[in-house]
């Protein structure tokens, strides 16, 4: 039977376990120390709510492809952005919606893929039912260097209209450490989601499947499709955990 704890360790139902830490995902005057000692950041319910109408709505525009890639990579300045009440983006992505846009240092050219996904997207939403694999294939194939198989899950998140759940390391966490009833505080091991140039990439589907999906649904069944809610919270609850990742199965390094 798998456990949920609060940050005291004391153990609590999954109904409580949602609703306490979603709501710790937001920005409030409330806020969690992780594993490491540091606040756990929080983010802006404006952003999430133009997210969550994206993914309701489907992809209309470039910018929505845009911002759903800026709120993956991390590169909202979420307080700004709650604020304002607009999408207000770090440094280096500040004019990221003309496509001047840096990632690691570097001129980041993501014009041509974010054009090929709006250009294709009915015919994405038509391929993702049937045969996921084909559209991160495809996917693949347009992105450039520093959009990797993480990213693409996201977009193929957002093109399933969340029929295929967003992926996080963090999340990963807090699903085996639900899994293997494990407190707050203790170490959990991950294994990565195999890279986009790697062999493995050909039966990702297969992999994040079995790996990730079905514990999600596992412990939270179906509900997943439609609550924003247990992605939020499972994304919080990773943080309080020591993490080990997995370089083979069984091989873990801290």
């Amino acid at each position: 039977m798998c456990k949920f704890f609060d940050s005291d360790k004391k153990s609590i139902d999954k109904i409580d376990f949602i609703n306490m830490y979603s709501s710790l995902y937001y920005i409030s005057p409330e806020s969690l120390k992780g594993a490491s000692g540091k606040k756990i950041s929080q983010n802006s319910e404006f952003v999430e709510r133009k997210i969550s109408c994206i993914l309701k709505k489907g992809i209309a525009s470039e910018t929505d492809i845009i911002r759903i890639l800026a709120w993956k990579i991390g590169k909202i300045k979420h307080k700004a952005s709650q604020e304002s009440e607009s999408f207000e983006y770090h440094s280096d992505w500040q004019n990221v919606e003309t496509y001047n846009v840096k990632r690691y240092g570097k001129k980041f050219d993501i014009k041509p893929f974010v054009q090929y996904i709006e250009e294709n997207i009915n015919d994405l939403y038509a391929i993702a039912d049937k045969d996921p694999q084909k559209v991160m294939n495809q996917l693949k194939e347009q992105s450039p260097n520093g959009i990797g198989t993480v990213y693409l899950i996201t977009l193929l998140y957002f093109i399933s209209k969340g029929k295929y759940p967003i992926y996080d390391r963090f999340a990963m966490i807090a699903l085996n450490a639900i899994e293997d009833n494990k407190e707050p505080g203790e170490c959990v091991s991950y294994e990565e989601l195999p890279e986009k140039n790697s062999k493995q990439f050909e039966n990702i589907i297969s992999f994040y499947q079995t790996n990730y999906v079905d514990k999600l649904e596992k412990i939270f069944g179906k509900k997943y499709q439609t609550d924003r809610d247990i992605d939020r919270a499972s994304w919080v609850y990773g943080h309080l955990f020591q993490k080990q990742k997995c370089i083979k199965k069984k091989v873990c390094t801290l």
